[in-house]
Parts: structure tokens; sequence; C-alpha cells
């Protein structure tokens, strides 16, 4: 049997002295990081008033603070409101009251309070100092954002609403809100809620669709024509007489009407071009035509090339452009717009929704130059709205006025972008301000051409201000059949004329450019064509017909040619509602 021998093992004992002090050790930390616990969370103070909320320390050892002087602050206090806490680092005292919370400083005494107005709540700090200035460091919490505006002031954003500081003395870029003997208070506020601009809240009732719209119209054209027919025979305003003989296209009674103007009007040296579409006298009607061209192209050709925005004071300036084929004007139109703010002038409104509706007519394929403006011309409309209670209208005003004609031009222009854009509550609105402006109509039809704001705020017509007749707002209001100007051929073509005709259309084939124009049958008007090269010869009813500069004296029809201005003269009696005119080059 064989034994196994084993190494003893030496069994040393520590000292049991040394194992006593190093237990007592242990226990002595435990109990010191226990009563410090303790007392960190006893002598922590965690006040709410409303909205604000108040953290720090006091020295005492218990949460009892004294009745009148408040708890004995120990370190850094905080006071956090509206996305915002405000840090400070010293004070003696802290007494917490029922609306808001006020400190001891060495240098003298610091209050906050909060307040609750209607328009939201706001946190009012004060400080009382002598001789001393308090810089109280600020910053946003995690929550919230923060937008500088300058070193003036500050935005916060916090759970959806806006704060901002208002008569305070700031120092957005160290963080510091400066308090002293020049500045002793400042306020941090919740901004009222942007209510979005609704146009339709400004919409009048008879304006909310196209068709109650139109009813609306009617009824006005129908009392200016009962107005008008009752006028005609003796008046020798060219405006009614215009007006009338368009009215009385579209009612059936042309040939009534124009037999019964006043022989004093038709022989009359004053008549323009504005009447020789329904009446003749081309030739007088082509010189005043010319001449107005020609004043028309100097003032246009010089804002283009300052480019001015004064540019789109001008009606409707791209079709202008378009229609005469003046390309290089066009190109620097839009480099006129480019150099416009994105905020332009009320003043160049209705300009710039016209030229954004017609710059796709004769520029299709590039970019619209004016859509960077839409937002802009949105919000000055919407900041210039006035509403007239007593007569139900709404109207845009320059400071204390409004005038009619800018109104209307505005109004057209809204409706057209509105029913482009697919936005029928701008529509609506530039119905309404069209409607509107004839709400001020007299009896007689006649309209303020500037209306003014009492201090009742009732909208009136300043005394001997200037009116506008019921004539002279026809043109804006059927501007479809009023005598029009109105391209030839493909845009750029460079060829365009003055008429009355209720349509034209035209295609070029072979050296050929035939031109369907529509009329009453049975009626005749003339045509002023500008921009025709010489050609070989002008066919009407498919026949050859040669010139004969007194056309106008046969009841039948005719033309005639001016080389140096390029002029085309033509005189058309409608056998049937479309005829065409053949020019061949």
């Amino acid at each position: 049997m064989m034994m196994i021998l084993r190494k003893p093992v030496l069994m040393i004992k520590k000292p049991i002295f040394s194992r006593i002090i190093g237990l007592t050790l242990l226990y002595a930390v435990v109990f010191i990081l226990i009563v410090m616990l303790h007392f960190t969370r006893e002598g922590r103070v965690s006040r709410q008033t409303g909205p604000m909320t108040v953290t720090g320390y006091y020295r005492e050892g218990n949460s009892s603070p004294d009745p009148v002087d408040g708890y004995a602050i120990e370190g850094t206090i905080t006071i956090s409101f509206g996305g915002m806490e405000f840090r400070l680092d010293r004070a003696d005292r802290m007494i917490i009251g029922a609306d808001g919370v006020s400190f001891r400083l060495p240098v003298g005494t610091l209050q906050f309070v909060v307040l609750s107005p209607a328009s939201g709540p706001e946190l009012r700090i004060s400080a009382d100092l002598t001789n001393a200035r308090l810089e109280l460091p600020y910053r946003p919490l995690e929550s919230s954002q923060i937008r500088s505006e300058g070193n003036a002031n500050i935005t916060v954003t916090a759970e959806g609403v806006n704060y901002s500081f208002e008569w305070s003395s700031l120092d957005s870029g160290r963080g510091v809100l400066i308090l002293d003997s020049g500045n002793p208070v400042a306020i941090y506020r919740a901004l009222p809620e942007e209510e979005t601009f609704n146009p339709a809240s400004y919409a009048l009732a008879t304006a909310w669709d196209q068709g109650r719209y139109d009813d609306a119209l009617n009824r006005w054209r129908n009392e200016s024509w009962n107005r008008w027919s009752r006028m005609a025979g003796s008046s020798t305003d060219e405006t009614l007489i215009t007006a009338y003989a368009v009215e009385s296209v579209l009612r059936g009674t042309y040939r009534a009407a124009v037999a019964g103007v006043s022989p004093s009007f038709l022989n009359g040296s004053g008549r323009t071009y504005l009447s020789s579409v329904f009446l003749g006298q081309t030739d007088q009607g082509r010189s005043s035509l010319l001449a107005a061209e020609q004043v028309a192209y100097d003032r246009i050709s010089r804002l283009t090339e300052e480019k001015s925005p004064d540019l789109f004071r001008e009606s409707h300036i791209i079709e202008y452009l378009g229609i005469r084929g003046y390309s290089s004007f066009l190109d620097n139109t839009a480099l006129t717009a480019q150099s416009l703010e994105e905020n332009p002038g009320m003043e160049l409104v209705p300009g710039l929704l016209e030229a954004w509706a017609e710059w796709q007519n004769f520029r299709p394929s590039a970019d619209n130059p004016f859509d960077g403006f839409i937002e802009g011309i949105l919000l000055a409309v919407s900041e210039s709205l006035y509403r007239d209670t007593e007569r139900d209208a709404v109207l845009v005003l320059s400071g204390e006025e409004s005038d009619t004609e800018f109104n209307i031009r505005l109004g057209l222009a809204l409706n057209r972008y509105g029913s482009l854009s697919g936005r029928d509550d701008w529509a609506a609105l530039g119905r309404s301000l069209v409607l509107s402006a004839l709400a001020y109509a007299d009896p007689d039809g006649m309209v303020p051409a500037q209306l003014s704001l009492t201090g009742a705020g009732i909208l009136e017509e300043p005394v001997g201000g200037r009116r506008i007749s019921a004539a002279g707002l026809y043109r804006y209001l059927v501007p479809g059949s009023w005598p029009r100007f109105t391209g030839i051929g493909e845009p750029g073509d460079g060829i365009w004329v003055w008429t009355a005709a209720l349509g034209v259309e035209t295609s070029l084939e072979n050296n050929v450019l035939d031109i369907a124009v529509t009329f009453p049958a049975g009626e005749t008007h003339y045509m002023i064509f500008r921009g025709v090269n010489a050609f070989s010869k002008i066919q009407l009813y498919n026949m050859d017909y040669r010139t004969d500069p007194q056309f106008e004296r046969y009841d039948s029809s005719g033309w005639s040619y001016s080389s140096r201005d390029q002029v085309l003269l033509v005189k058309m009696r409608h056998r049937a509602e479309v005829e065409h005119i053949s020019i061949f080059f």
C-alpha cells in the first residue's frame, strides 16, 4: 500500500486590529455619503409659478424658509420660462410669491413676475440696483430653437410658441440680458399667433364664383347700355360712342346704333383710331395710331434700357411687346424683373401679375421670370386690403387713399392669376375688388377716381375729385370685345392689327397669309394693320381686290396700303359671319 505525503500549508492570520480599523473606515465613508446625499436632496428647492420654474439650493439644513426673508441661497439659481433659462450666479435671499420670485442681491434686488395678458404669457424682469449694472446670462433650453434678429433681439420657439424680448437691453452675441438704472425692466413674452391670411374671408357673396360675378357685371352693363342709348344721338364723347358700339355688336343692334350716332361726332376732327374700327375715317385713325405708338415706343424703350421698375406700371406690358414682336424688349423686361426686390411695391403688383400670366403666351419654352414674385405680391395685397362695412365693399388702399382704376386692374389680374393657378380664393378676391369699385357709382354710373378714408372708417369721395364714367370703365371690364391690338401670324412676326372683330385667326402657307375675321353677318367694320411688308395682291371673298384710296366712300369692302409706314387699311363688309382676307407676298 502506497502512502501519499502532502506538503504542509502554512496558514497566516491577519492581525485582528487591522481588520477592525478597515471596517470602521468603510462604515464612516458610507455614513458620510448617506448624510451628504440626505442634506443635498433636502437643500434643493424647486418652485413653479404658472409657466415659470425656479430651481436652486439653500444653505439651511431643512426645507422651511423664513416666512419674511425666504430662503438663504447657496450657489446658482435658474429661472426657466418660455423655452429660455436665466441664470443668477449669486443671491443672498430668495422670496417666492404668488405670481413670481424676488432676490436680494449684494447690489440691490431682482424680481421675476409672471403675467398672463390676452396676447399670451409674459415674464417681467425688473431690477432695483444701486449704481450697478447686472448682466443676467440666458440660454435656450435643449428643446427650444433660437433665431437671432441681429444683436438687438432674438426669437425663441418652444412647444410651437414664439417668444421674444421687448423693451429690453440685450447682447445676444454674449447671451446676456443687461439691467441697470437706465434699463431697469425687461419683458420676455409670447408673440401673438400669426393668423394665416385667408383671401376667401374678404370675398363678397356675389364674387364667390365666376357665374355670379358675370351676372353682376351683366346687370351693370344693362344699366350702362340703357344710359348710352339715350345719350349716343347727341354725344361727342368718343369713349361713350365706342362703348355703345361694342355693346351694340354683342346685343345684335349694331346697325341701328351706328346709324344713330351724332353727325357732329362723325364729322368732327377730334376722332381717333379708337372709334375708327366702327365708324371709318381710317386714314385719320392711322395718323393718331402711329402718333400714339411712337410715344409709347419711346417711353417703353427708355424704361427697358434703364431696367426701370416703372416698366411694370405699364398696362399688360408683356402682351404689348409680344404682339408687336419686340423680342429684345421682352428680353430686357425679364432682366428688369430679375433686378427687382422679391417684395416689390404695391404700385407694381397689377403689372407683375399681368406679366406672369402673359409670359407663357410669348415665351412658352422659357422659365417665367415672374414666378418668384407671386408670394410677395399676395402678401402685399393682403396687407393693403380694407373692408368698407357700410358699402359691403373691399378695396386695397395706399395709405388712406383708394384708386378706382388701380383696384379694377388689380382685381382683373388677381382673377386671372387665381384661375390659371387653381387658387380660386384669390380669384374670388380679385372679382370682389372689381365689384367693390363699381359699388361707389352714382345714379348716372359715374364712380369716384379716388376715395379717401375718413376718421369714422368710411371711404368717401374727396370734394371736387375726378370721376370716371361707365364708358371709361367698360374697356377694362369687357376686354375681349373692346377694340384691341391682336398679333397676326406667329408671335414675333411683328404684324398686328387694331380691330373690333370678334375673332381673328391666321395661317401662312406658300407665302399666302390667310386672316379669318369674325363679325356679325351683314355688318361692316374697319381694321388697321401694322408691320405688313410689301405684297403682290390681296383677295377678299376669294377674289382679287385692287387698292382704292377712296375705298371708304363705297358701300362695299376695300383697302389701301402705305409702304412707308407698312400700314394696311381694310374695310370689311361681311357677307358671312367669317370672312377671309388673303395677302400674297
